[in-house]
């Protein structure tokens, strides 16, 4: 079929209210898949990021090895060796820095330096950190999953980065590493 042939074939199926060519019919079939409210989504190709044997929002087995790794290592520390560098390391670099640095979506509260977090406050003014208590520690509380639990602290890392895919939810050994920083003078 010729170009001018093809054109006029495009243009009375127009006329007609039915294109019978499209560019579809030139792509291999994809399987059709409808959610639970009965829209059709299309699967993920093999170079998605998504990992998809994974549901969302649940960690790996290599973040299950790794938050054991974490755990084992804490629990051969002592108070004192459990610093502010271990905690940056092992939690703000991996899932806070992100945001809490300069040119970050929280650059007005770094957490680059002890000081940062220790003298840090939120928006209204309150204390990031009570060396000693953690469960008066807007740093602490934050981390915590239950909202009841947070007593007024917004969730970080929040939700929404977390349901995006920016960043993996903290684990409970890493909430653990705070408390016990916190607790142990936040040195």
């Amino acid at each position: 079929m010729g170009t001018a042939t093809l054109l006029r074939v495009i243009l009375i199926s127009m006329v007609f209210g039915f294109l019978t060519v499209s560019c579809n019919n030139f792509l291999p079939p994809q399987p059709v898949i409808k959610n639970t409210t009965g829209n059709i989504v299309f699967p993920p190709d093999a170079n998605s990021p998504k990992n998809l044997t994974q549901p969302e929002n649940q960690p790996s087995e290599v973040d299950k090895q790794a938050d054991q790794k974490l755990a084992e290592e804490i629990s051969q520390m002592t108070p004192e060796q459990i610093d502010f560098d271990f905690v940056k390391k092992n939690l703000l670099e991996v899932k806070c820095l992100k945001c809490h640095q300069a040119q970050g979506k929280a650059e007005d509260l770094p957490f680059q330096t002890r000081n940062d977090v220790v003298q840090g406050s939120n928006d209204v003014g309150e204390s990031l950190l009570v060396v000693g208590s953690p469960d008066e520690s807007l740093f602490y509380l934050s981390l915590l999953a239950d909202k009841e639990s947070r007593k007024g602290a917004k969730k970080m890392p929040s939700e929404k980065a977390v349901a995006r895919g920016e960043v993996k939810d903290v684990t409970p050994t890493e909430i653990h590493l705070v408390e016990l920083w916190i607790k142990n003078g936040a040195r």
